[in-house]
């Protein structure tokens, strides 16, 4: 299902999972091995951001299709 949405989305949408992924990755590696404890709250809070960020793109595209299927497939004439 998932590999399904991504082939949905657009070029500039794949181009900012990616990036956030890979930011997400880097962050999370920097995060054990920074001792700075200063430091490692601002690495948890972009982190924290990137994931903020990636949900929230997710729940735009997923939530508009999941109403409108509800609404026009619970109507006998849009149902065809």
């Amino acid at each position: 299902m998932i590999f399904l949405i991504g082939l949905l989305m657009t070029p500039i949408d794949n181009a900012i999972h990616l990036l956030g992924t890979g930011l997400l990755v880097i962050l999370g590696l920097l995060w054990w091995w920074i001792k700075n404890p200063r430091l490692k709250q601002i690495i948890l809070n972009l982190m924290t951001l990137v994931v903020g960020v990636i949900v929230g793109d997710m729940l735009l595209h997923v939530l508009p299709n999941s109403i409108a299927r509800f609404i026009y497939g619970s109507h006998a004439h849009y149902s065809r």
